[in-house]
């Protein structure tokens, strides 16, 4: 398990890499769900993905219905699997296994600023081009 685990860990050092350098296309597939894909000429397509979700508890009084404790925590899920198939051939849930909460939030932080980066050039295009048309 050691080693599966030193994999990960420099499987997400490389992505965070990769993902400062703007090198992989983060996609937002929803507000909590990005992720990339990653085709090679002889390989077939792998999807890559993060989510970013919480969990919340509540306790209640039952005497006076009221509630007494209410927590919520934030945690990951990152996989990777192989186009049109189910099974992850790498997955990683840090309620499981929360030694990658900090590999997994430095990689989630990286690509939602390569898309934030993204967004703000193409609003930068839109607007020129928007202005080269009105002329």
């Amino acid at each position: 398990m050691e080693a599966i685990n030193n994999q990960n860990k420099a499987l997400l050092d490389k992505l965070i890499l990769l993902t400062k350098e703007s090198k992989l296309k983060w996609i937002r597939e929803n507000p909590s769900t990005l992720y990339f894909e990653l085709k090679n000429e002889n390989s077939p397509k792998f999807i890559a993905s993060i989510m970013n979700l919480s969990t919340s508890s509540e306790s209640y009084n039952i005497s006076n219905g009221k509630i007494v404790n209410n927590s919520s925590k934030s945690y990951f899920i990152f996989s990777i699997k192989r186009e049109n198939e189910t099974k992850e051939m790498t997955y990683i849930n840090t309620l499981e296994d929360p030694e990658f909460e900090i590999l997994l939030n430095n990689l989630y932080e990286a690509a939602e600023n390569y898309l934030g980066k993204n967004q703000i050039d193409f609003i930068d295009n839109f607007l020129e081009d928007l202005s080269n048309s009105t002329d």
